[in-house]
C-alpha cells in the first residue's frame, strides 16, 4: 500500500508518515547515536560517528 502522501511504499525521511530511523550503534568518542542510514566508521572493536572521525587530529 502506498503511502497518501509521498505515494511511496517505503517513506522517505522527508516523509511525516515516515518511520523513525532506529540507533544501531553508539560513537565511541562522543556517545552519540549513530542512526540507520548515517555514516560510521569501526576502528578495531570501536564506531565512531563522521563527525568525530573528522575531527580527529594526532601529532606523530
Amino acid at each position: 500500500m502506498n503511502c497518501e502522501t509521498c505515494g511511496l511504499t517505503v517513506c522517505p525521511a522527508g516523509c511525516p508518515n515516515a518511520r523513525p530511523r532506529e540507533a544501531v550503534f553508539t560513537c565511541a568518542e562522543c556517545g552519540e547515536n549513530v542512526l540507520e542510514g548515517e555514516g560510521a566508521f569501526r576502528i578495531g572493536e570501536d564506531v565512531f560517528c563522521e563527525f568525530c572521525v573528522e575531527n580527529m587530529h594526532f601529532t606523530a
